[in-house]
């Protein structure tokens, strides 16, 4: 092999990047090629759920949520679980067959955290750690909090070999872990084959490593992707490849790499444990990780291309001219409708929450208008509630708009050339997601939001796509109405629809389209009209100021609670809004709730008592002072946007699945269908969580699609605003993770990479369209 290299640089060169490699994995991942570093000492506990609880308690469950040893956090998917004990979405849980033991090992340890879930449903756990013994009471009334045990007893680990042999066996591992990089390199430089390289990033990256856990099945999932991966780009050109980027693509993909790496092992990594140890191994990890990562945007980037080609080359036959786009639409729209109806009658009339049922009082009258739920939403319950008295009325106008939505979106990709018969399939498919099923028929403002992004996305490909569509009468009512739906749904619309304006306006001084202008200013007049006169004071409650505060008040929380650093000024102001003791026990990661709802003191009107402008200044001030506990407080309370994995000591309030009880006569009967899909709600959260009810992977993904939609005309980059503008707006705000708010990126995601394998300029006309 070596004499088939070229030179004695090219040698030289392999060799440096064969040192690199094997010193990131040496650092990365110490404890699988050389046993000498393991830890000398592990920590063993047992903990037993003792199948007792107060009388107060609705059951005695007990939850681990993380366990923290003295390094980082560890997985709970390594323990294998005694009788009575399961896994349970991202945790370990005990609800049956108690008294149940679980003895867990606690590697690396010195001083070690055990992180338990305190609710209502909790009992009683023991815990023995060494020679201690204790006891304790879970339960807790109100929202689910936390428990955290503290232990130190650890004893010393019998190591395989003797200590003389630690320097000469290191060497020789490492050294044939050089050998074994050096063959890698050499091989993929001779056949130009970058993608062989999938296997031993794989390897280092899932297998041989402290840093990412997975199962049997997650391992298995890892080889197929690096497989598939390894099949599509074991052909590609590299050195062309490179040499046919723009430069602020070269800029562009190896960022977004980064993110993408951080968004699937960051937490993990760096914000898991205060403060972060191990940061050169973690360091190394990282950029494996990133390699592997790269060569799969690649392949993912490939494959949507490879696609788009041949829809490309099919879409002269494909199509055929006959169809009638009337009845494609109906036949979508039925397919869709079909499905959710099942959910309808399973929910009849409709899934309530304690925020649907707030709304419900509203627009019942009740109680009086109020602006915490956007009043535009409680008033479009009102108009349903008008017609038929029942939330059912509400869920049946949910389930024909989205479906409708999404039909007219599929028929404009008929006209683009893609098969109606995958497009049937795809109907088919967005209907049976689980999310969309049950999102259907709840009541939450968070619903016709993201349909209304969906709207306004398909809106804006329209617009940018299509030359035909401004020509049509009807155009700027559509436009107008995608954007006043998407501006004022939810609260965050409002940034969502002031970027879209600057777009179309930019676009409008491009093609001088006067309809554009049109739609511009009519949104502009009814958004002024509802702010001026709807939404008004005088008509409805408006929302105390100070809730907009709470996201940065909560990043100062946390510098207080971790005993950063403080000016004596912002010591004081934060002292008004509410003692130090309670920001201190009230404090959590991944959630604001506990100062909002759990003090029993006046926290939103303390916190209103100081200004915005002061606010903003004690929090850069803050900022300054603790850069890493203020930025890594943001990330933790919008993780459920950006961390393709749920976090550990995180929620993820997935969904709803009743009607809560109320004082409005509003019920729900319990029904063997019900039973069915709750069960199949539960199965897709436990295998497929990430891709199914979180959005960290898609925005990444929407992300990669920005490179190959830019490439082909700057004016795609439109349609991104609605999911980008929103995405921004959450990691300013969000202090709660519930999918619910992110629940329009999967489905954004699905919009924008049916249009990246369109032929997106094409607008193919069948024979029942005007000429």
């Amino acid at each position: 092999m070596l004499l088939r290299l070229h030179n004695r640089k090219q040698v030289i060169l392999l060799s440096l990047a064969s040192v690199i490699f094997t010193a990131m994995v040496w650092i990365a991942a110490p404890r699988s090629v050389n046993p000498f570093t393991s830890s000398p000492y592990v920590g063993y506990v047992k903990v037993t759920a003792l199948g007792e609880k107060n009388d107060s308690a609705r059951a005695p469950e007990v939850w681990i949520t993380s366990i923290n040893n003295s390094e980082t956090q560890q997985s709970l998917n390594a323990i294998s679980l005694a009788k009575g004990w399961e896994k349970n979405y991202n945790y370990i849980l005990s609800a049956r067959d108690q008294p149940a033991t679980q003895e867990i090992k606690i590697r690396n340890s010195g001083k070690y955290e055990i992180e338990f879930i305190s609710h209502s449903w909790s009992g009683k756990v023991k815990i023995e750690d060494g020679s201690n013994t204790t006891i304790v009471d879970l339960f807790r009334e109100g929202p689910a909090g936390s428990y955290t045990y503290t232990g130190s007893s650890t004893f010393p680990i019998v190591k395989k070999f003797n200590e003389a042999y630690a320097t000469p066996i290191s060497i020789i591992s490492f050294l044939a872990l050089f050998a074994c990089s050096f063959v890698c390199l050499a091989f993929a430089q001779l056949k130009s084959n970058y993608a062989l390289l999938l296997f031993p990033l794989s390897l280092f990256a899932f297998i041989l490593t402290d840093h990412f856990f997975l199962d049997t099945t997650g391992k298995l999932l890892v080889l197929t992707f690096s497989i598939g991966g390894y099949i599509l780009i074991r052909k590609i050109a590299y050195k062309d490849y490179l040499n046919n980027l723009t430069t602020w693509e070269k800029v562009f993909f190896p960022l977004v790499v980064i993110y993408g790496s951080f968004a699937f092992v960051g937490h993990q990594l760096f914000l898991a444990v205060y403060p972060v140890k191990q940061l050169i191994h973690k360091i190394s990890y990282f950029i494996l990780f990133s390699a592997w990562l790269t060569l799969m945007s690649i392949a993912f980037l490939h494959a949507t291309e490879i696609i788009r080609k041949k829809i490309g080359q099919k879409e002269s036959v494909v199509q055929a001219r006959s169809i009638n786009p009337v009845k494609l639409f109906f036949t979508f729209m039925g397919i869709m409708v079909a499905c959710w109806l099942v959910y309808f009658i399973a929910f009849f009339p409709a899934v309530m929450s304690a925020d649907s049922l707030d709304q419900w009082a509203q627009a019942t009258h009740f109680i009086p208008l109020n602006n915490w739920h956007p009043v535009f939403h409680t008033l479009f319950n009102k108009l349903f509630i008008t017609i038929y008295k029942s939330p059912a009325s509400i869920a049946l106008a949910q389930i024909v708009f989205m479906a409708t939505v999404l039909s007219a979106f599929l028929l404009m990709l008929a006209k683009k050339g893609l098969p109606v018969k995958w497009l049937k399939w795809i109907a088919l498919g967005i209907a049976l997601i689980p999310a969309n099923g049950v999102m259907a028929v709840t009541l939450w403002k968070d619903i016709p939001f993201a349909i209304s992004l969906v709207w306004l996305t398909c809106v804006l490909a329209k617009i940018v796509t299509d030359e035909n569509y401004l020509n049509k009468k009807t155009s700027w009512l559509e436009i107008t109405c995608a954007l006043v739906a998407a501006g004022l749904f939810r609260h965050n619309g409002i940034p969502v629809y002031i970027l879209a304006v600057i777009g179309l306006m930019v676009l409008y001084f491009k093609t001088k389209n006067k309809r554009i202008l049109v739609s511009l200013s009519i949104s502009i007049a009814v958004m002024a009209g509802y702010f001026l006169y709807i939404s008004s004071p005088e008509r409805v409650i408006p929302n105390p100021p100070s809730i907009k505060l709470v996201a940065p008040i909560h990043g100062i929380a946390a510098v207080k609670f971790y005993n950063g650093k403080l000016a004596n000024e912002t010591v004081q102001e934060m002292s008004k809004i509410l003692p130090d003791s309670i920001w201190r026990s009230h404090y959590r990661p991944f959630s604001a709730d506990e100062y909002l709802f759990f003090t029993n003191r006046p926290f939103v009107k303390n916190l209103a008592e100081m200004s915005t402008g002061k606010v903003l200044q004690l929090y850069l001030n803050t900022l300054a002072k603790n850069p890493y506990l203020v930025v890594r407080d943001r990330l933790n309370g919008t993780e459920i946007v950006w961390n393709v994995f749920e976090a550990n000591g995180s929620f993820n309030y997935r969904y709803h699945h009743d009607l809560d009880e109320n004082k409005f006569g509003l019920s729900a009967n319990p029904n063997f269908l019900k039973k069915i899909i709750e069960k199949y709600l539960e199965y897709s959260a436990s295998i497929a969580d990430p891709v199914l009810w979180r959005a960290g992977v898609y925005n990444f993904l929407i992300l990669l699609l920005m490179l190959p939609m830019a490439k082909r005309s700057k004016r795609f980059l439109l349609f991104f605003i609605p999911v980008i503008g929103t995405n921004i707006s959450l990691l300013l705000s969000m202090t709660l993770q519930n999918f619910r708010y992110v629940y329009y990126v999967p489905m954004i995601f699905g919009i924008i990479w049916l249009l990246s394998i369109s032929n997106i300029m094409a607008e193919k006309k069948f024979k029942h369209d005007k000429k």
